[in-house]
């Protein structure tokens, strides 16, 4: 008896799904749908079986505004969520400029510009290498430059303090300052590495 009751109720579940989903398809159907459903809030509220917030005991607002709280949070997340999606798919589906000049002369200055350009860039930029505190200069790729900042350039001769634990790109601040001459020396040019 109780397995045809249970399958008689289930019948009745799936039943009632697919009259809703017929519902949610057909947009005249749905919004006759929805017209019922304002007119029955509003009958109950006249009738005061539907309270407002402020007309519950202290015990249930509570109860209502925790629940109300984590629908928000689920809300906000899942929102959060697909605008992290949405920014990796434009950062991954960045287009690359073009040079579409037809003069070989002007492309071939333009290219040998560039290409001092990006090497006296690439002079300028130190690496700290996490196993040891020596500085190691190179040629970094593009997407890396960013990490560097507005700093000016360094020189390989700076000196650098000792590295404690194993720095990373967003670990690692680079700043330099200018100290007074000493009074046997000349101006020189001190970076410290502050670990984050």
């Amino acid at each position: 008896m109780s397995d045809s009751k249970e399958n008689r109720l289930a019948k009745k579940r799936l039943s009632e799904r697919r009259r809703k989903a017929r519902v949610k398809s057909d947009p005249e159907l749905y919004a006759v749908h929805q017209e019922k459903d304002r007119q029955r809030y509003y009958k109950m509220k006249n009738e005061g079986k539907i309270k407002s917030v402020s007309e519950l005991d202290p015990r249930q607002q509570r109860i209502f505004r925790e629940r109300s709280r984590i629908s928000s949070n689920k809300h906000n997340l899942k929102r959060r969520c697909k605008e992290m999606r949405c920014l990796e798919e434009d950062l991954i589906t960045v287009p690359e400029v073009i040079d579409k000049t037809d003069d070989p002369l002007v492309t071939s200055q333009s290219q040998t510009k560039r290409s001092e350009l990006l090497q006296t860039e690439a002079s300028s930029y130190v690496y700290l290498l996490p196993s040891s505190s020596s500085v190691v200069s190179f040629t970094l790729p593009q997407s890396i430059k960013a990490y560097r900042g507005s700093s000016a350039p360094l020189s390989p001769s700076s000196d650098v303090s000792k590295i404690s634990k194993p720095c990373t790109r967003s670990s690692v601040r680079v700043i330099e300052k200018e100290f007074p001459p000493a009074p046997k020396a000349n101006k020189k040019r001190n970076t410290k590495v502050i670990i984050l």
